[in-house]
C-alpha cells in the first residue's frame, strides 16, 4: 500500500499525481487493484487532500454548489437575448426547458431575500447571479435577525 501511495503521489520524492495505468505496473498490481489500495490508504489516513485555495474561494464554491443543488439551477448560460413580459408560466416554461435560460440577478439587500427564495422555489429561473451573503441566506446559513446591507 505504501509503495502505491508513494509512487502515485510522491514520484521521485516530489509531490505529484501519476495515473494508475503508469503506477500499477511499477508496483506490480493492476490499475483496479491500485485504485483499491489508494482508497484504503485514504480511509486509513495515510493520504489526505490539502487544498491550496483561499478560504473565501472555497466558501464561494461551496455556496454556489449548495444554492444550485437546492434550487435546481444550471451553471452555464447559452442563450440569445429574448423578449420579456412572459408572465410566471412563460418564465417557468423557459427555465425548465433544457434549451432555455432565465437568468435572475439579485442580491445586496435583505429585503430581496424572501422574494428571491420564492422565485427560485417556484422554478422561475434557471441561473442565479448573486452575492455570498444572499447565497448564505438561501442555503440557511445566515442568521436572518442579523442586519446586513
Amino acid at each position: 500500500m505504501t509503495r502505491g501511495v508513494l509512487a502515485t503521489f510522491r514520484h521521485g520524492g516530489v509531490p505529484s499525481y501519476r495515473p494508475a495505468r503508469l503506477v500499477a505496473p511499477e508496483v506490480g498490481v493492476s490499475p483496479q487493484a491500485l485504485h483499491a489500495l489508494l482508497k484504503a490508504a485514504f480511509k486509513k489516513g495515510l493520504v489526505s487532500t490539502l487544498i491550496h485555495l483561499p478560504q473565501e474561494r472555497i466558501d464561494v464554491a461551496r455556496l454556489e454548489e449548495a444554492v444550485r443543488a437546492r434550487y435546481g439551477l444550471r451553471k452555464e448560460v447559452k442563450t440569445t437575448h429574448k423578449g420579456i413580459g412572459l408572465g410566471f408560466e412563460g418564465l417557468r416554461a423557459i427555465a425548465q426547458d433544457p434549451e432555455g435560460e432565465v437568468v435572475l440577478i439579485c442580491g445586496g439587500d435583505r429585503l430581496r431575500f424572501e422574494p428571491l427564495r420564492v422565485a427560485l422555489e417556484a422554478k422561475l429561473a434557471s441561473v442565479l447571479v448573486s452575492d455570498t451573503v444572499t447565497a448564505r441566506y438561501l442555503v440557511g446559513e445566515l442568521d436572518e435577525t442579523r442586519e446586513v446591507a
